[in-house]
């Protein structure tokens, strides 16, 4: 029970596990119950703050119906002495403990408050907002960034019939200022994660990307597996002349990750647009963020949609124009989720009211199986709507 009856604060995190309806909580959680607890009790009024809200769901341009349904779970939460004092704990450690590697996927759902971390996040619209003024970012661009927490919750509610947000970890990037929105993509400052190696000919500024880069290299060499532009691997291991390549790209390099809301077609030459803005807008808003590349991981990118799909659909351009490579242990999990919702449990009786659909359906039911993929761009080879890297492999 609390140990203060008149302000109901928790001192530890065990106090407070029963009425949390949990069986355990995170390890941060706990570390950071009782420095928590300490700022929970100056404040004058409970935590989340309904007035604050209120003015971020406006800020942001949040529709009536989803400002009424968070500012009803906040009043829950801050009803209810457990939430709301994790609700507080929650919201110091994304925005005010400085913590940088925070491992949030661990943080468990709350079963009596869907959108518990939808508040939190809200509850740090102001924080966001500050950081991109001091970026000199335009607001407009914020409002079109945090916006898409209005997606993904109208996306729980097509789910399972009730409003919610399940896709906390992902919304942390657009209210820690790391994704933004610009047009029809979103851009992530992030780092290159895969195995690879991204070469660029010296005199031609061709581009091969190698993969097995594990291996030991020599001073005079880059040694790997090439990868076409169309994602496959080739399968013998080459060695090229440092003298005449240089590297532009490998794992933990800063790149910008293209992310592709489901806000509607995926427009080509929309897409363009939005690459031509990045390329304007982060060295302008990120001059200390030199990226090397943009970098896509999507269901998207599987090229087998070449086999299936019109030569002018946005789908077909939009991965031509990338420069795509092999992601380890894909699925078709995305492809399922996004195309169906869920993957069928009957193939042959799944909806075909649309050119994907069928397109999916066919392949699978020929006994084959769909693929996420990633792909690159050269910030300063974009030429959109010319399938560069396709027409300037070099020949091997």
């Amino acid at each position: 029970m609390p140990h203060n009856q008149d302000k109901a604060i928790y001192s530890t995190a065990a106090e407070a596990l029963p009425d949390l309806g949990l069986e355990s909580l995170p390890d941060v959680w706990q570390s950071a119950w009782e420095e928590s607890a300490a700022l929970f009790k100056e404040l004058r009024q409970p935590f989340p703050e309904i007035d604050s809200l209120r003015r971020g769901c406006r800020a942001i341009g949040l529709s009536d119906e989803v400002e009424t349904a968070i500012l009803e779970a906040a009043t829950e939460i801050a009803a209810a002495p457990a939430l709301s004092q994790l609700a507080r704990l929650c919201h110091w450690l994304l925005f005010e403990s400085g913590i940088k590697e925070l491992a949030t996927r661990t943080w468990p759902t709350l079963p009596s408050s869907p959108l518990f971390y939808a508040v939190v996040l809200l509850s740090g619209w102001q924080r966001t907002f500050a950081g991109h003024a001091a970026r000199r970012i335009d607001p407009a661009v914020s409002r079109a960034t945090l916006a898409d927490l209005e997606l993904w919750m109208r996306h729980y509610r097509n789910k399972h019939g009730a409003w919610g947000l399940a896709e906390f970890n992902w919304l942390r990037g657009h209210f820690e200022g790391k994704i933004y929105a610009l047009g029809r993509l979103q851009f992530e400052l992030t780092n290159f994660s895969f195995d690879y190696r991204l070469l660029q000919q010296r005199q031609t500024e061709r581009l091969i990307l190698l993969g097995n880069v594990g291996q030991t290299q020599d001073a005079q060499h880059f040694s790997g597996t090439p990868v076409h532009p169309t994602g496959r691997i080739l399968g013998h291991t080459i060695q090229l002349p440092k003298s005449e390549w240089k590297q532009i790209l490998q794992k933990g390099d800063p790149t910008l990750a293209i992310h592709i809301p489901a806000t509607g077609p995926m427009d080509f030459d929309a897409c363009g647009d939005s690459l031509q803005r990045a390329l304007e807008f982060f060295p302008r808003h990120f001059p200390d963020y030199p990226f090397a590349a943009f970098t896509c991981h999507s269901w998207l990118l599987d090229s087998q949609f070449e086999d299936y799909l019109p030569a002018r659909s946005n789908i077909v351009r939009f991965l031509r124009e990338m420069y795509l490579f092999p992601v380890p242990d894909s699925s078709d999990t995305q492809t399922m989720d996004r195309v169906f919702g869920e993957k069928p449990r009957d193939l042959t009786q799944a909806p075909r009211n649309t050119t994907l659909r069928r397109a999916v359906l066919d392949h699978m039911l020929k006994g084959g199986n769909w693929y996420d993929a990633g792909g690159l761009l050269v910030p300063h080879q974009l030429e959109w709507g010319t399938c560069r890297y396709r027409k300037n492999f070099p020949d091997l």
